[in-house]
């Protein structure tokens, strides 16, 4: 598995398997533009908006910031 995402219920953290070892990163690989920031915001929208509306704003989040590169 080249890349694990770990959620704790409060931090979100990627790891990247480098060689033998997995080392801690700021972004994910698989989705470039996405920080372990953005996605406990994510998360915690979904808890108090409801899933619904957290995914309809993930989604226009995820089009704006995959055509403009940021996180």
């Amino acid at each position: 598995m080249p890349e694990i995402w770990r959620y704790d219920g409060s931090q979100a953290s990627f790891y990247h398997l480098i060689g033998a070892q997995y080392v801690e990163a700021s972004h994910s690989r698989a989705v470039s533009f996405l920080t372990s920031t953005a996605l406990v915001q994510f998360i915690e929208q979904s808890k108090t908006a409801g899933q619904d509306a957290a995914l309809d704003a993930t989604r226009a989040w995820v089009r704006v910031n995959k055509t403009t590169g940021n996180g």
